[in-house]
């Protein structure tokens, strides 16, 4: 059947109104499932990686990989249905700890695997250390020295989990210095060193392991791999956040079993683990 001129343009109005009256279910649809996630902490006493003192009770409430708002009062949030609840129970929340010098691929492997073993071995330990490096309360390192460029590219796609990684690149190391793999390195404490937080103080030791070692970090400048503020725990910071069952200042071993200690952590607004 032919269709006249006429016929044409009334379809072509009609699809036009159909169109336009779907519109807003679409836009209201795709603005739903583009919505950033968030998350709402409430009730907990914060360090924020700078003081030397706890905040009072407050609730923080995370949206996408950023804090957005940090409350003495309860704050009120959408109650869409993926809206992540977690009650602090009172608890301390602390920035997503900081190594600012690490060996990420070599770290769990001896140094004779390391000169002899596949390429292939190596990249499956560094995964794995990756991983228990995560788990262990750490978003972020910089890694000094090694082919670490795979094991990032992984994590920050998503194949696999662990901290942000600030590469360096292979090592600069004359004989026998820290690049060569020949020599013993490892010397025992002298009789009579005490431990550095004994030294320096438990809460300096804190903020080097969060808001120090972000600020060595930054000094990556525009080559820094990552933007966002890290370590600490502020509004408009990078949503890296543990719990801790106590007062960490006071006592450091708080935090030395962090499978039992870090009931949840967060990296970027997303929780890998939680035992609530």
């Amino acid at each position: 059947m032919k269709i006249s001129r006429k016929q044409k343009a009334t379809i072509t109005v009609i699809s036009l109104l159909s169109a336009l009256a779907l519109a807003p279910a679409l836009a209201q649809d795709v603005t739903q499932k583009l919505a950033p996630a968030q998350t709402l902490i409430t009730n907990v006493r914060i360090f924020d990686g700078q003081s030397d003192r706890f905040s009072a009770p407050s609730h923080v409430l995370v949206r996408g990989n950023k804090i957005e708002r940090i409350a003495a009062q309860p704050i009120p949030t959408d109650q869409r249905g993926d809206t992540v609840l977690i009650d602090g129970g009172g608890r301390t929340l602390m920035p997503g700890l900081i190594d600012a010098h690490t060996h990420i691929m070599f770290e769990t492997v001896p140094q004779m695997t390391l000169l002899t073993a596949d390429i292939g071995y190596i990249n499956v330990a560094a995964v794995k250390a990756a991983n228990e490096m995560m788990l262990r309360g750490f978003t972020s390192i910089r890694d000094l020295g090694g082919p670490v460029f795979g094991l990032k590219r992984g994590i920050d796609t998503g194949v696999v989990s662990g901290p942000r990684i600030w590469p360096s690149g292979v090592f600069i190391s004359q004989t026998g210095g820290h690049g060569d793999f020949r020599l013993p390195t490892d010397f025992p404490a002298k009789p009579g060193d005490h431990p550095y937080a004994e030294r320096i103080g438990i809460a300096e030791v804190l903020k080097m392991a969060t808001a120090d070692n972000a600020e060595l970090l930054a000094l990556s400048g525009l080559r820094s791999p990552y933007a966002g503020k890290l370590g600490v725990v502020a509004e408009d910071a990078l949503a890296d956040l543990l719990p801790v069952d106590g007062d960490p200042i006071a006592n450091l071993r708080l935090i030395a079993d962090p499978a039992k200690d870090f009931l949840w952590i967060m990296k970027d607004g997303k929780i890998y683990r939680n035992t609530i």
